[in-house]
């Protein structure tokens, strides 16, 4: 791969389902959250005097606050929660976009014990309606009362359901003030894993060529040094790996996208890439493989490890960009989830987390099997 420049997981107790996160019913009442935990997100008292612009209901992105399901409070920061006498610490990122024309959509994760879990998207439609001081939202087809929390900036309000006691928290996302993204997580590798010769880490690139056709570059121009070698992980050469590996690594972003990085659409570019780990199988120091699935020979390197989430940059709007899969992406760096789309579902669109929001870790599992590595879609 060219560059430039010169140099089994446990279910936890809150999860994905059909509207925003959910479990299903359960089969007996939940148990309890944890008493001793502080909730610093309680949703403040509704604000009865709504302000004409608010009117019509909320439109535009919101990050999503607090999460209270089956008697059990998730927030945007590490909460203990303590089921059958087990405490995990959980938080959420997740983003809502509610458009002016109906069009709804959302991206979600959760962070359990620091490693992150149930990537997913969903996408709908939505509509308001407000009479005698009461305003109902319904979203993905499901009926909540809205209660607005803040109505000055940055907005916030919370959506009840209907004939229950679930609740669902938002403020709305405020643009980042600078270009920084954290982009850290942990390589975990499995004993019985096939060994490295050279191990490496590299954030890759997508390059659009003039011809439309689209590949993967390594940027190691300053202040980025994209593609790293993994001292931390034994290159044992043909033996296997002999014991389990958890190890930290950081290519956090510290200004925005940059020369080949940047895609243009219309007025507006956005970037994207991926962390991926790689065994350097000829040597030279670099990426020179394809980004795809490869039978492990002796003379190419050698991709052993993909970070499920992109990470991607906009940078203003175009009409070229809102109908590209990377349209709902928010503005600046973010962590992006593959997902389908409600118009066209058998493609792919990227939705943005909340960047604000504590940082989602992009964790990576180096599989036993290399056969059963899954790269996220590159659309565009």
């Amino acid at each position: 791969m060219p560059r430039t420049g010169a140099a089994a997981r446990a279910r936890i107790i809150v999860c994905v389902c059909a509207t925003l996160i959910a479990c299903g019913t359960p089969d007996a009442p939940a148990p309890a959250p944890d008493a001793s935990a502080p909730d610093a997100h309680a949703p403040d008292a509704p604000d009865a005097s709504v302000p004409d612009a608010l009117a019509l209901g909320p439109t535009g992105d919101f990050r999503t606050t607090a999460i209270t399901r089956g008697g059990i409070t998730v927030t945007d920061e590490d909460r203990p929660v303590t089921v059958g006498g087990v405490t995990t610490l959980l938080r959420v990122n997740g983003v809502l976009h509610l458009g002016a024309d109906g069009a709804a959509w959302r991206s979600s994760v959760t962070v359990r014990d620091g490693q992150f879990i149930d990537p997913n998207t969903f996408h709908g439609s939505t509509s308001f309606e407000s009479s005698s001081g009461a305003s109902q939202l319904t979203l993905f087809g499901d009926p909540f009362t809205l209660e607005w929390t803040r109505t000055t900036p940055p907005e916030a309000f919370t959506l009840r359901l209907a004939g229950g006691p679930d609740s669902f928290s938002f403020e709305r996302v405020v643009a980042p003030s600078d270009d920084t993204l954290p982009i850290v997580g942990t390589i975990s590798v499995t004993a019985g894993a096939p060994g490295f010769f050279a191990p490496r880490i590299a954030f890759v690139s997508l390059l659009r060529d003039e011809d439309g056709s689209t590949r993967y570059i390594v940027i190691d121009d300053p202040p980025y040094d994209d593609d790293r070698a993994l001292d931390t992980l034994p290159a044992t050469g043909a033996a296997p790996i002999t014991a389990d590996l958890a190890l930290p690594y950081d290519l956090s972003r510290t200004e925005g996208a940059i020369g080949l990085q940047r895609i243009l659409f219309g007025t507006a570019f956005l970037a994207a890439g991926l962390v991926v780990v790689y065994d350097d199988r000829d040597g030279d120091g670099r990426l020179s493989a394809p980004l795809a699935p490869l039978d492990c020979t002796p003379a190419l390197d050698c991709i052993r490890g993909v970070a499920p989430l992109a990470v991607a940059y906009r940078l203003g709007g175009s009409p070229e960009l809102t109908a590209s899969a990377w349209g709902r992406l928010l503005p600046r760096w973010s962590w992006a989830v593959p997902g389908r789309t409600a118009d066209a579902p058998s493609a792919t669109a990227y939705l943005s987390l909340d960047a604000q929001t504590a940082p989602v870790p992009l964790d990576l599992v180096l599989l036993v099997d290399q056969a059963l590595l899954d790269f996220p879609p590159t659309p565009l």
